[in-house]
């Protein structure tokens, strides 16, 4: 399945809400390669997949 911004919105939200379904808490996710640019806008192609490096941790006092 090619993953376009669109699609892409859809399974982090999707993903939001099955976290937030079990009683978990909100989770920053590290994101890289094709859908990182996808999702920043600096490119309009396709992906096939979600390349996920880890979790990112809030320090008081900052801004994600």
């Amino acid at each position: 399945m090619d993953i376009n911004l669109t699609l892409l919105d859809e399974i982090f939200e999707a993903l939001g809400t099955q976290i937030e379904a079990e009683g978990g808490e909100r989770v920053n996710i590290v994101v890289c390669g094709g859908s990182a640019l996808i999702a920043l806008g600096l490119v309009q192609r396709v992906t096939k997949d979600v390349d996920v490096l880890g979790t990112l941790e809030e320090k008081e006092g900052e801004d994600l």
